[in-house]
């Protein structure tokens, strides 16, 4: 869905009132509430672009979005050790411990946005860290950060007795209390426990660490929880949680999304995420005002084709709409990055195509030659048998 020049938006109300006031103005009433069907083909178009994405080199992925990764090196991996919970088929509760690696990568900062210098041993987190990577990569080459987050690595200063000095002259709410300086001895652990996939990010006046994946994020544009958040929002699964869902992604996109209500032509938004959300935000609001009332929307919608007909209780349709949810991300992005996965998508889709070609034709030739085997061996058994009864006549003859 390309959007054209918005204008500015003027939100009022709460966050629920303002992201439905969003979703009306920015998206038409088909793309709101779009069939079953509909959303399933958009969510595999972006499940399809997402492995695209994936499959492809970081540097071929870099070219063809424009971000300079000069100086780039690879750092240690980030070791994730996340604990996953949700509730079996029997309602009781489970847990999963999961470990795994996420390629981190550093970069030179060759385009900062300030002036000024931190003293050694204290760098940036949050929005100050993405606005030297966002200048850096040449994505935004003017980023000015909202606020500055301070942060202090241990491994390079140990050393706590600038904390306050650093605080004040830094970071405007932290005038008096030196405990606004984040203290950061464990560089995994720091990644793993970000909220968004894109604060997987660390930086000083000299350097940028990241994830991959915050490195991805940042250049397409994407907000997406990071799956320590997820696996905090699989208890209870019901109405409450939908509504704490639905706070997350409008919380996220008014803090980080900058551009959705600005001027922007050739920019279009990922419509997989759009019909599930706007849903929810439905249903939880309905379910503020009654039972009843939110239960004939669950009606409604399964009338419509928008929820499967097996629904029977609100809080089946809530924990439908929260799994339907559950991986979705936010993205507002230039168009011809969905154009260009949409192509690596298709060629990789071609090549399956090709492979499973390949395959089948071989199958098809050792069936040939299978077959061929097998009438060579009846025409053999047929010409012993034929042997078998004329030695045998002539014995009877013979007699």
């Amino acid at each position: 869905m390309e959007t054209g020049k918005n204008h500015e938006i003027r939100l009022e109300g709460g966050y629920k009132e303002q992201l439905a006031q969003a979703f009306e103005h920015l998206f038409p009433q088909e793309s709101r509430e779009r069939s079953l069907e509909e959303q399933r083909a958009l969510q595999e178009a972006s499940e399809k672009r997402e492995i695209a994405v994936m499959d492809r080199d970081l540097l071929e992925v870099a070219l063809e979005y424009r971000a300079d990764l000069t100086g780039l090196q690879s750092e240690n991996a980030c070791y994730r050790v996340i604990e996953r919970g949700w509730q079996s088929n029997d309602e009781e509760y489970e847990e999963r411990r999961v470990e795994e690696y996420d390629e981190v990568f550093s970069l030179p900062v060759r385009n900062h946005f300030s002036e000024e210098r931190l003293p050694h041993g204290y760098g940036y987190k949050g929005g100050a860290a993405r606005a030297l990577l966002l200048r850096t990569l040449g994505i935004d080459s003017t980023y000015q950060p909202r606020d500055i987050d301070i942060v202090r690595l241990t491994w390079e200063n140990p050393d706590d007795t600038q904390d306050a000095e650093v605080a004040q002259h830094w970071m405007s709410e932290a005038t008096e209390n030196a405990s606004k300086i984040e203290v950061i001895s464990d560089r995994d652990d720091y990644f793993t426990k970000r909220d968004l996939r894109m604060n997987e990010i660390l930086a000083t006046d000299d350097y940028i660490q990241c994830t991959k994946s915050a490195l991805l994020d940042i250049m397409r544009h994407v907000i997406r929880p990071t799956k320590y958040e997820l696996s905090r929002w699989h208890e209870n699964l019901g109405p409450k949680m939908l509504a704490k869902i639905l706070r997350f992604y409008a919380e996220a996109i008014h803090r980080y999304d900058e551009a959705y209500m600005g001027n922007l032509e050739d920019w279009r938004f990922e419509e997989a995420f759009i019909t599930p959300f706007w849903l929810a935000l439905q249903l939880d609001k309905a379910c503020e005002i009654s039972s009843d009332v939110a239960w004939r929307y669950v009606e409604e919608l399964i009338a419509r084709r928008q929820l499967p007909k097996y629904m029977s209780t609100i809080e089946e349709a809530a924990k439908y709409l929260i799994e339907f949810t559950y991986n979705f991300s936010y993205r507002h992005a230039p168009t011809e990055q969905f154009v260009m996965e949409d192509h690596w998508a298709q060629i990789d889709e071609d090549r399956k195509k090709s492979r499973r070609g390949s395959v089948r034709g071989m199958r098809e030739d050792l069936e040939g030659d299978d077959d061929a085997d097998s009438r060579d061996k009846q025409r053999k058994a047929q010409r012993q048998i034929k042997q078998k009864a004329k030695e045998t006549a002539i014995d009877k003859a013979e007699i």
